[in-house]
Formats: structure tokens, C-alpha cells, sequence
């Protein structure tokens, strides 16, 4: 998990500068008086001792001269440091959230070594996902603050925040990119795009393409619908995309991972349209296996799974939500016709994933097992010792499903094949 590029490119670009800003603006409205006052000095010896015809133009433009000091003064003072006073206040809510972040990456190391030991000790992967799942919270609820102050900034002054981040990441560039073009792709990238489905509705999403993408057909597809932390701009700071992203994994099939923005669209039939536009143009681009199309989703992201799965029964190798909350069935049926939808899903491979310490993911998974008691292609993979906050850990960490042993959940998704 990471603090958005965006926030963390203001920080970076003007944090270090605000005490010379500030410093620099009490200096030009001191300069502003001075001459706010040598021009009335100026205008009342020109009025007193000057007798030409051309007296009045003269001290018109006097005061002229002194209105716009007056104009100037008031917008740096006012403006100028209502700014300054956002800026500082942001710098200090970015440097918050990379705490928290901090913590909850420290927190994920602990877990993850210990979970590798041959006889993990629970005390110490109870206090590790404590504490990241308190980190994780507190940088959920300062987060949207710290976006919304950010956008406030730039509407109040343009210049002040530039609306490109220079990144090393690849893809940042959200200008879209038209399906035709995609066989152009570098090999083994990871990079953004932007779709306009047929009803209007425009999603961005993330790409992968393997290494072989250009020597085969017949690749598998996965699709990866994004949980709480991974909304609009951060949509790669956990789970299975910020594994490829980092490049802890490199698949061997093709990975979407389809954007969402801060309040979730996993209801809207048009986003939900335009989400299957995508998988179907990038499948029939690369000339992939149809029969391997499999989709997942971490969390809120387990919402949105079902809400898709459950309008496209018959699309899906494989429907895994993993760590799904509670009302992630509703989700589904709020998309649509709600018998429609239950009766879809009756119809489609489901997998819910979920740790035995994620209690709220727990009640989920039993809920849609009763809702959708005609399924009897469904099953719960119950991993235990881990939480909400360590279960996508089995992206890329060995897994059970059904019996069998994967090296890890992406390679299930991969492999699973419609019947």
C-alpha cells in the first residue's frame, strides 16, 4: 500500500518551498503599502503644487495606480494565503497518511515472515494484523480528506498544482488508448487506458500483457475488480495489482485490472456493460482463450465480482470473491433484476475466499451459500490465520481451492476453464 502518486508529487514539489512562499508574500505586502503610500504622497503633491490642463489625467491615473495596489494587496493577503494556509495543511495530512502506510506495510512484513515459518506463532500474527488493520482504517478516513483538499487547492489556483505527475510507473498517462493500438504494447507492461463503452459510460483500467503476449494465442484472461483501498487513482496499491505492479508477480496470462472511482459503481448496469466491453474487445485483440475468462476481486471488489458475474452468468470460467463483505450479494442484486441475478449465479462457478479471522468476509460467503442454494458449483476456501487485511497475500502465496494444490490463486484463476 502507498500514499496516491498525486499527493505524494505535491508533497514532494511544494511542501519544501512554503516557508520561502510565505516569507516571499509578507515581503510584497509590506512592498505594496510602501508604495501604496509613496503614490498618495505623490497624488496629493501633484494636487497641491501641480496648475497644467493636464492635472486631472495625471491624478486619475494616481489613483489608478492606487487601486490596483489596494486590489493587488488584498488578493495576496487574502488569497494568496488562504493557499499557503490549504498547502501547509495538506503537507501535513500527506506526511500522516505515509505514517499510516508505513505502518501497515511494516505490519504486512511481519505477517508474511511469519506466516513462511513452519509453526507461525498466532500472538504475533494477531498483533501484526491488528495493527495494520488500524492503520489501514485510519488511512481510509484521512484519505478522502487529504483528495478533497487537493482538488480545493487546484480550483482555488491552477498553478499552484500541476495536473500531470511525473512518475517512473508505467501508464500514468490516463489519455486513452483505442483497442486497435493495443498489439502495440511493450511485452511484460503494465499500463493504463481508457474506454468509452457503447452506452456512453467511460472506465479506466490497467492492463497487463506477459512477455509471450506476442508469440501465442490462446492466453488466459482475468479480470480484478478493486476493493476499498484500491479506488480510482489507487487502484494499485494493494492486492493482486500492486504485485504486478512491483513485479512480485509476472503472469503468464492477461491481467485487467478495471477502475472504479471513490464511490463505487458496482450498481451502475452501465459501468457494469462497459466493464464486459472491455474484457470481451481485449480477449478477441490478443486472440485469447474464451473458455478461460475467469474475474475476482478483493474486498468491495467481491461486489462487484457478483454484481458482474451475476449479469453475465455464462461469461466466467471462474467467479472468486475473495474477502467479499457482507452485502455483496445485495450489490449484485441492486444491479438488476434481482431473481434475474440470484438465478444467474445459481449458474456460475463461484469461489469465495476468505481467512478465518475476517468475520464480517465469513458472514458473506455463508450468505450467498443460502441465497444461491441451487448452485452446486460453489465453494468456501476458509485460510486460516489470516484476516481481511492478509488474505490477498494468496495472490501470489500457495493456495488450496477445491482440493487442489496451487502455486497461487492467479494461477487458479488462469487455469480454471468453463464447463
Amino acid at each position: 500500500m502507498k500514499v496516491p502518486d498525486e499527493l505524494t508529487s505535491f508533497k514532494d514539489s511544494v511542501g519544501e518551498y512554503l516557508g520561502n512562499i510565505n516569507s516571499t508574500i509578507k515581503t510584497l505586502s509590506e512592498e505594496l503599502i510602501e508604495l501604496k503610500n509613496y503614490t498618495t504622497t505623490a497624488q496629493n503633491g501633484f494636487n497641491e503644487n501641480y496648475k497644467s490642463k493636464n492635472k486631472d489625467t495625471i491624478i486619475s491615473t494616481f489613483s489608478s495606480l492606487i487601486t490596483a495596489t489596494d486590489t493587488v494587496s488584498n488578493s495576496i493577503t487574502s488569497d494568496a494565503q488562504s493557499i499557503i494556509s490549504g498547502a501547509e495543511n495538506l503537507v501535513d495530512k500527506i506526511s500522516t497518511l505515509e505514517g499510516y502506510v508505513s505502518t501497515y506495510n511494516t505490519q504486512q512484513d511481519i505477517i508474511l515472515s511469519e506466516n513462511r515459518k513452519e509453526k507461525p506463532d498466532n500472538s504475533v500474527l494477531y498483533r501484526a494484523s491488528t495493527k495494520a488493520r488500524e492503520a489501514l482504517n485510519d488511512y481510509n478516513d484521512e484519505l478522502p480528506e487529504a483528495q478533497k483538499l487537493l482538488e480545493t487547492l487546484k480550483g482555488m489556483d491552477s498553478n499552484l498544482i500541476s495536473e500531470d505527475v511525473t512518475t517512473t510507473d508505467p501508464g500514468t498517462n490516463f489519455a486513452g488508448i483505442s483497442l486497435e493500438d493495443l498489439k502495440n504494447l511493450t511485452p511484460g507492461s503494465y499500463t493504463l487506458h481508457s474506454y468509452i463503452g457503447k452506452n456512453g459510460k467511460e472506465v479506466k483500467y490497467w492492463l497487463y500483457v506477459p512477455e509471450n503476449i506476442n508469440k501465442v494465442d490462446g492466453l488466459p484472461v482475468t479480470a480484478y475488480m478493486c476493493g476499498g483501498c484500491e479506488r480510482g487513482n489507487n487502484c494499485n496499491d494493494n492486492s493482486l495489482p500492486l504485485y504486478i505492479k512491483e513485479g512480485r508477480l509476472k503472469p503468464d496470462g492477461i491481467v485487467i485490472t478495471l477502475v472504479t472511482d471513490e464511490n463505487y459503481e458496482y450498481t451502475d448496469p452501465n459501468y457494469l456493460s462497459t466493464c464486459k466491453e472491455i474484457i470481451d474487445n481485449t480477449a478477441t485483440t490478443f486472440n485469447a482463450d474464451t473458455n478461460r475468462i475467469s474475474i475476482s476481486g478483493h474486498s468491495n471488489g467481491g461486489k462487484g465480482v457478483l454484481a458482474l458475474a451475476g449479469r453475465y452468468p455464462d461469461y466466467f470460467s471462474v467467479c472468486v470473491p475473495v474477502c467479499g463483505f457482507s452485502n455483496g450479494i445485495q450489490t449484485a442484486v441492486d444491479s438488476g433484476n434481482s431473481k434475474e441475478i440470484l438465478s444467474n449465479l445459481e449458474r456460475t462457478h463461484i469461489v469465495g475466499v476468505t481467512g478465518t479471522g475476517d468475520e464480517r468476509s465469513r458472514s458473506s460467503i455463508n450468505n450467498l451459500f443460502q441465497l444461491v442454494k441451487g448452485n452446486n458449483n460453489m465453494s468456501i476456501e476458509m485460510i486460516s490465520g489470516y484476516d481481511h487485511t492478509t488474505t490477498f497475500h494468496k495472490y501470489y502465496e500457495p493456495v488450496t481451492i477445491e482440493g487442489k494444490q496451487y502455486n497461487n490463486l492467479l494461477e487458479f484463476l488462469f487455469t480454471s476453464t468453463k464447463v
